[in-house]
Formats: structure tokens, C-alpha cells, sequence
């Protein structure tokens, strides 16, 4: 939960971890911890390197992001990660 590395900035953040699950899970609810947040993308650099941290299925960018991004979600997260500017 939270961030990668220390000095993370969190672009979505889920406003109420109470209502997570694990994807596998079929029983409880994951339970909150006192300063736990849920950051599903989020951005780090790491030494000379940028990280880039999708905290969702790996089936399907969320439509949101790739309704904002023309389609190009990935590509863009891939061409910031690595330096390169992002059209």
C-alpha cells in the first residue's frame, strides 16, 4: 500500500481503503492501518531511473486513463519512464 519509493508522488489516489479487496481474495476486506493509502499510479525516480507504478489489472488500463490519453496510456507511461518525451 502507498508508495514505491521514499519521495513517490501519487497521481490517483483511493479516497476510502476500507473498501479494497485483494483481486483474489473471496472473504475479508483488506483492513486499513493508520497512514495507509492506496496509490494505484503513481511516479518515482530511483537514482538515474524513473519509475513508473500501475497498481491495476494488467488485463486493461482503466478506461478513464485511456480515454484521457488517446489510447496511449502505456506508450506514454513507457516514454516518460525512460526519458523520452511524451507526445
Amino acid at each position: 500500500m502507498g508508495g514505491v519509493t521514499h519521495g513517490d508522488t501519487p497521481l490517483i489516489q483511493v479516497r476510502d481503503i476500507d473498501l479494497l479487496r485483494h483481486i483474489h481474495a473471496k472473504a475479508d476486506l483488506i483492513k486499513s492501518q493508520p497512514g495507509w493509502s492506496f496509490d494505484p499510479l503513481s511516479v518515482a525516480t530511483l537514482d538515474k531511473g524513473r519509475i513508473v507504478s500501475c497498481n491495476f489489472s494488467v488485463a486493461k488500463t482503466p478506461q478513464e486513463l485511456d480515454l484521457a490519453t488517446q489510447g496511449r496510456f502505456t506508450v506514454n507511461a513507457l516514454q516518460w519512464a525512460a526519458g523520452r518525451n511524451v507526445q
